[in-house]
């Protein structure tokens, strides 16, 4: 029963695109949280003016929009000084997300060329808001900062803008094109999804980082097609960020050499897909990007990927050997989970954690190499991996997660460093064949490490080796 809640609860959360996440192991669609919300207190709200009400930031002689005052015109206008200083951010909410009457009416709003931040969810729900010009003196984005605007046609970024934030334009339902300057380097998680007018996108080369589910079921949008495949991009580079398939059937696929991202669930359902091969170009993998390709059977993931999705690689039940390069920092959750034929795995020395499910119902993985650089092993990471008969944790580990190894039934023999602090409730629950603990450290040490409940239940019966110095 446990089991299959668990899964249930995985394959829940698998299929929204934009939930939050609280660590290096969870979901990059994190929303902000109010620690970095800058909503205002009652007592550093200031007098309102006839239409805004305003905040002084603090240890600046500037002041930023937080809201609506008595509104008589629908046609907002923000001054570029308030009491003789300038307004610099237009803050949290300021004209949106309270989803009132008024938020509802705002038809055009003219942003002075002092404002240097639009802040998150500034407009959210502006539903009558038809246009903005964003001025060149703006940097930055902010999370949901026009999301919901389903009348928004049109909009300048200007060439002042570095980053867009999550879900900045989000379900902006009329908006047809998208020109993001050169200067932007980051776009955030979900940032255009389901913007469902959207024709044309451009994205320049500079951009470093993009986020997963950013054009997510913007249906109307036209790609650039290669090979079968298509992709996002510029004029001179059109092929930056792939997209998905011309087609579900496709056999083979040669990513363009161009190729920075590979989207999200780009080859999701591609069950006749066999062969992959990821150019040196590629940074990121993004979610579900190749969930469910049955007949894949090797991947080797090079060296310039720092990044790979949540379910990446789930459910791939041909997938045999993987390779992960040595510039991952973490291994997602779900990443390879499910993927029933995988008996050999490499992990690059660059990974720090293995998170939740990584590598749940693995059932043919029978050994597997974890680096010195994993300070931490998630929740039910290996869970079901009932072929897996070793292990060794390296010394850098801390902590292993809930569940981690539960029904491990071949699993006879595990080498625990005495630099864990923790052990994780069900951690080697039913690893019916376990007989062997060997422990780094004495036994005061090991008595000192926290174990959860039922940590080593229905286990074999096994002996503790304390200061071992073996492989």
């Amino acid at each position: 029963m446990k089991k299959r809640l668990l899964t249930s609860i995985f394959a829940l959360t698998a299929t929204l695109c934009c939930v939050g996440g609280l660590s290096a192991c969870n979901r990059d669609y994190e929303q902000p949280t109010e620690s970095e919300q800058t909503q205002p207190t009652e007592s550093e709200q200031t007098q309102a003016t006839e239409s805004l009400r305003y905040q002084k930031i603090a240890g600046k002689d500037e002041y930023r929009v937080i809201g609506l005052g008595t509104i008589s015109d629908l046609d907002i206008v923000i001054p570029s000084t308030y009491r003789g200083l300038p307004v610099t951010e237009i803050g949290y909410g300021a004209l949106g997300a309270d989803i009132d009457e008024y938020t509802a009416l705002i038809t055009s709003v003219t942003i002075p060329n002092s404002v240097t931040t639009i802040g998150e969810y500034a407009f959210a729900y502006c539903g009558g808001l038809t246009s903005v010009v964003i001025p060149d003196s703006v940097t930055s984005i902010g999370s949901g900062a026009f999301e919901y605007c389903s009348s928004l046609t049109n909009v300048v970024i200007p060439d002042s803008v570095t980053s867009i934030g999550y879900r900045a334009f989000e379900h902006c339902d009329s908006l047809t094109s998208v020109v993001i300057p050169d200067s932007v380097t980051s776009i955030g998680n979900c940032a255009f999804e389901h913007c469902d007018s959207l024709t044309s996108v451009v994205i320049p080369d500079s951009v470093t980082s993009i986020g997963d589910g950013v054009f997510r079921d913007c249906e109307n949008l036209l790609y650039n097609e290669k090979d079968g495949l298509k992709y996002l991009g510029s004029e001179t580079k059109p092929y930056l960020y792939l997209a998905g398939t011309t087609s579900i059937n496709i056999a083979t696929a040669n990513i363009d050499s161009h190729c920075k991202w590979i989207g999200y669930s780009a080859f999701a359902d591609c069950s006749g897909l066999t062969s992959i091969t990821i150019p040196n170009s590629v940074t990121s993998i993004g979610h579900t990007a190749f969930s469910n390709c049955s007949s894949l059977t090797s991947v080797v993931i090079p060296d310039s990927v720092t990044s790979i999705g949540y379910c990446a690689f789930s459910n791939c039940s041909g997938l045999t050997s993987v390779v992960i390069g040595n510039s991952v920092t973490s291994i997602g959750e779900q990443t390879f989970a499910d993927c029933s034929s995988l008996t050999s795995v490499v992990i690059g020395n660059s990974v720090t954690s293995i998170c939740n499910y990584a590598f749940g119902d693995c059932s043919s993985l029978t050994s597997v190499v974890i680096p010195d650089s994993v300070t931490s092993i998630g929740d039910w990471v290996f869970e079901d991996c009932r072929s897996l008969t070793s292990v060794v944790i390296p010394d850098s580990v801390t902590s292993i997660g809930n569940g981690a190894f539960s029904n491990c039934r071949s699993l006879t023999s595990i080498v625990i460093p005495d630099s864990v602090m923790s052990i994780g409730y069900r951690a080697f629950e039913d690893c019916s064949s376990l007989t062997s603990i060997q422990y780094r450290g004495t036994q005061e040490q090991w008595s000192a490490i926290r174990k959860g409940y039922d940590w080593d239940t229905n286990t074999g019966d096994y002996t503790i080796t304390y200061n071992y110095t073996g492989e």
